[in-house]
């Protein structure tokens, strides 16, 4: 299961922009940004339970700061959540690891 695309392959507007760093207040759908569709934020791989388990403070539709050490624990989460081969998944959350340093969640 591929579970994020770049902004420049989103399909629609139904995703969450994971956006690199301090938010400017105007960029959307940047060119370092991953997308995470709403369907499977709510109804797949147990993504959104781990936001709202992690993150206190997740809003679906605002900012969302995450840290590291919060993304590791989401990966943990989902990957004991999910029916999903557990070798695969947890290759693609180690592969994303760098990217989703220091990112704000946007809807």
């Amino acid at each position: 299961m591929k579970f994020f695309v770049s902004a420049e392959k989103i399909e629609g507007t139904c995703y969450h922009e994971f956006y690199k760093g301090v938010w400017d207040g105007k960029t959307f759908w940047a060119k370092d940004s991953l997308c995470l569709h709403d369907d499977i934020l709510s109804k797949h791989s147990g993504f959104e339970k781990a936001l709202r388990e992690t993150i206190s403070s997740f809003d679906p539709l605002g900012e969302t700061k995450v840290f590291p050490a919060q993304w590791k624990k989401i990966g943990e989460i989902v990957l004991a959540e999910s029916d999903e081969d557990k070798n695969f998944i947890k290759k693609r959350m180690n592969g994303f690891k760098k990217l989703l340093e220091n990112m704000i969640v946007l809807q």
